[in-house]
Parts: structure tokens; C-alpha cells; sequence
């Protein structure tokens, strides 16, 4: 039913983590161009893989294809896993396995047997902004994403990169905690000043 499930929108630490990906096909792909941005070791299970899929997995090294059914894999050496593979009772399957081990899993498509779920996103560099439906209408999240990026154009990025490289100099040069932090808030109230 719409609305049962509360997510809290968290940002994880993906870098060298083990992600399971069940399908070979364009969900799949899909996933997997999201997670690469974020340094995850990918592994995709799949009888087949779409051509996409192949030529990902030849040009991206993080990306590694195993032929076979998500059903013979031991999941215990995953941190995370998403179930893209178009017959539910294997998704089903994905999840309980999953849960069992207490690996957090994402069966696409089917919103009440996540643990969790995919946002749609914009990142440059530093900054990662993450739109969400709940997963009931995903359409409605990549219209707002568009909204947004349209809204902070590149350029924008690399005035913040430039504060963000002002804050560790900042770091280093006021000590005081305090003083800091107000010579940061002046920083933020004039970003907030350009856009409002």
C-alpha cells in the first residue's frame, strides 16, 4: 500500500564495498551506471548479459560479470544488494537471503520488500543531492532531479569546490572552534544570498 514504508534518506559510504547485482539486463545496467560514481566493487549475476552490460564491464574494472543464477551464489560476502531480475519470486528470494545474513537489499520495482532504495541523483564532485518518491513513483523523482540540476549549473560546482577548500584553510589557520564556525555561517549566508 502507498505510503507504508518511512525511508530515511542516508548517504552511505560505497568506496570498495561489495555490491551484488542480480540481472544482467537494462535495470540492471541502469544500477549499476548510479552506483559507479561512488567507487563500489560491482559484481552482476546473470544466465545473460545485455551488449550494454558487456561493454560496461569491459571499460569499467570495478565491474565484474558472473554467468550463473543469483540462486547458486552465497551472499555472504556482500555488503549490499539489488535484485533487478524480471521474475519476482527469485527478487523474493534475493530479499530473504539477504535478510537472513542482515545485508541490506533492494528488490527494484517492488518498493514494500526493500530495505532500502535508490535515489535519483545528481553529484559533482563533493556535493550529492538525492531526490526520492518513496520508490511509488520514480518518474516523478528524475523530473525533480532534472528541476534541480537545471537549477545549479556546473559553474555553480566549482564555486563550492572553491569553499570547500576555503574551509580547510580555515581549518588551519582559526583554531578557535567557535570563531570558525561563524566565519563558515558568513560563508553559507552569502551562498544563500546569490540563489534567494
Amino acid at each position: 500500500m502507498f505510503g507504508m514504508n518511512a525511508y530515511f534518506p542516508i548517504f552511505i559510504n560505497l568506496k570498495n564495498k561489495n555490491v551484488l547485482i542480480a540481472g544482467g539486463g537494462r535495470v540492471a545496467y541502469q544500477k549499476i551506471k548510479n552506483l559507479l560514481p561512488f567507487d563500489a566493487a560491482i559484481t552482476v549475476i546473470s544466465p545473460e548479459f545485455t551488449d550494454e552490460l558487456i561493454q560496461l564491464a569491459v571499460k569499467e574494472k570495478k565491474v565484474k560479470l558472473q554467468k550463473g543464477k543469483v540462486e547458486d551464489i552465497d551472499f555472504k560476502d556482500f555488503d549490499l544488494i539489488i535484485s533487478a531480475v524480471n521474475n519476482k519470486k527469485i527478487n523474493a528470494s534475493c530479499v530473504k537471503k539477504g535478510r537472513k545474513l542482515k545485508i541490506w537489499v533492494n528488490s527494484v520495482d517492488d518498493p514494500e520488500n526493500c530495505d532500502f532504495i535508490t535515489a535519483s541523483v545528481i553529484k559533482r564532485k563533493n556535493v550529492v543531492i538525492a531526490v526520492s518518491s518513496g520508490g511509488f513513483l520514480p518518474g516523478l523523482s528524475k523530473i525533480l532531479r532534472k528541476i534541480i540540476d537545471a537549477y545549479l549549473p556546473e559553474n555553480h560546482f566549482q564555486y563550492f569546490t572553491k569553499i570547500f577548500q576555503l574551509r580547510s584553510k580555515l581549518k588551519k589557520k582559526i583554531k578557535n572552534q567557535r570563531e570558525r564556525e561563524e566565519t563558515l555561517k558568513e560563508i553559507v549566508k552569502d551562498i544563500e544570498r546569490r540563489y534567494f
